[in-house]
């Protein structure tokens, strides 16, 4: 039997020990396990050593390789010893955890995980299978800590206000950024007409439209209502960009009329929002 206490990722205490069984254990159990009975016979037995365990575990969630075997077994010995079930702990299953974590494996059983993370342990050994159940959640938690942070920055990228430049005549030396396959507010060939009256009216100001971003161009119009993100809109300026939005830079050209300028704004607030709400909502799943 083995329990290990952590804390912060860190092994904080230990309890672990052979318990006599007082019947006599299987040759098969010992070609499994490498207890023989007179490693066992001057061991405590379960009603001597449950006690000092739940004392130990107290009402810490409890991480087990295959939970419900091991929810089973202590519950048995919990009644066996007490009369009635005193076991509210939670339980945390690991097996279930290793097929997020580790997908790719052809098992999930300990001794793959174990040779998977380079563990040179003893298999079906309580103190060394708790190390690697262990590790296997530490693993995890290690993994949805980051996946969480990364869900935070997504989330603070989305709350920030982007602040576009105000336009000026660098806008006649533009491109389009962030195109897309989706016209929210107009058709593919609304866009092309687009493109051909900003194009002419950047010629008749003794500038250009540029097809694509080049160090020419003086101006990012963004387009696509899914990448308005701050750090889009910083990485433009970063390259030595103006930035501003699509829908303001037809008002500038007088081209309005030809986009429906409502429904890609709405889409833009619409989309916004749900992506913060998406993201709050891994938050809190994971």
């Amino acid at each position: 039997m083995s329990a290990l206490k952590f804390k912060d990722n860190i092994k904080v205490d230990e309890f672990h020990t052979l318990i006599n069984p007082k019947i006599k254990i299987p040759k098969e159990i010992t070609k499994i396990n490498g207890i023989t009975n007179d490693m066992v016979k001057n061991k405590p037995t379960i009603e001597e050593i449950l006690p000092k365990l739940l004392d130990f575990i107290g009402a810490l969630p409890i991480v087990a390789h295959n939970a419900s075997f091991d929810a089973k077994f202590l519950k048995y010995a919990v009644l066996y010893c007490y009369g009635n079930d005193i076991i509210n702990n939670e339980f945390i299953d690991t097996v279930k955890i290793a097929r997020q974590i580790y997908p790719n494996l052809p098992n999930h059983k300990l001794v793959t995980i174990k040779e998977y993370l380079g563990f040179d342990l003893e298999s079906h050994r309580a103190y060394d299978d708790t190390l690697v159940t262990a590790q296997i959640y530490i693993n995890y938690c290690n993994k949805m800590r980051e996946r969480i942070n990364e869900l935070n920055s997504i989330k603070e990228n989305l709350s920030k206000k982007v602040i576009y430049d105000t336009i000026d005549e660098d806008i006649y030396r533009c491109f389009i950024a962030y195109k897309s396959n989706e016209y929210q507010g107009g058709s593919y060939t609304d866009f092309l007409k687009i493109e051909d009256k900003i194009s002419q009216i950047c010629l008749e100001h003794g500038g250009r439209y540029y097809k694509t971003a080049c160090k020419s161009a003086k101006f990012a119009i963004v387009f696509n209502y899914s990448s308005r993100l701050h750090q889009n809109i910083e990485e433009l300026k970063n390259k030595g960009y103006k930035v501003t939005t699509f829908e303001d830079a037809l008002k500038f050209f007088n081209l309005e009329h030809m986009w429906n300028l409502e429904e890609l704004k709405n889409k833009v607030d619409n989309h916004k929002t749900s992506l913060i709400n998406y993201y709050n909502s891994q938050i809190i799943i994971q």
